[in-house]
């Protein structure tokens, strides 16, 4: 599940993990890397 899924059990961890992926990707942060690819996993599969 990635980095949304060890905040919080309720809904709003989807757009937590999926923010996060977009604003990651968007600046590119290396050291968050593992995080972003768990989030789009766990945003992917959601849907």
């Amino acid at each position: 599940m990635g980095g949304a899924g060890q905040k919080t059990t309720s809904s709003s961890s989807i757009l937590i993990g999926f923010d996060d992926s977009i604003f990651l990707t968007l600046y590119g942060n290396p050291g968050m890397k593992g995080r972003t690819s768990g989030s789009y996993l766990f945003f992917f599969n959601f849907i």
